[in-house]
């Protein structure tokens, strides 16, 4: 007997249909990565911008210099 036309590329079309479904969900899982990534990288900014901070106060701290000082020194 032979076989209907069509059957063939429809069990072809439905394997690509599940690829490309798959590449789809794999591109979502990718991009949501790609997003936590970026927030790590963030965070990691904030605490360096941080640690900055707290190096600079601590070197004032040490320096037995005033405010006014400082400042004077800064903007001269």
């Amino acid at each position: 007997m032979a076989r209907p036309k069509g059957s063939k590329n429809k069990k072809e079309n439905a394997t690509l249909s599940d690829q490309i479904l798959a590449l789809e969900a794999e591109i979502e899982s990718l991009q949501a990565q790609v997003t936590d990534k970026k927030n790590q990288i963030r965070n990691l900014k904030k605490a360096a911008k941080e640690e900055e901070k707290k190096r600079l106060l601590e070197a004032i701290e040490k320096s037995g210099k005033s405010v006014d000082e400082i400042l004077a020194m800064l903007n001269s």
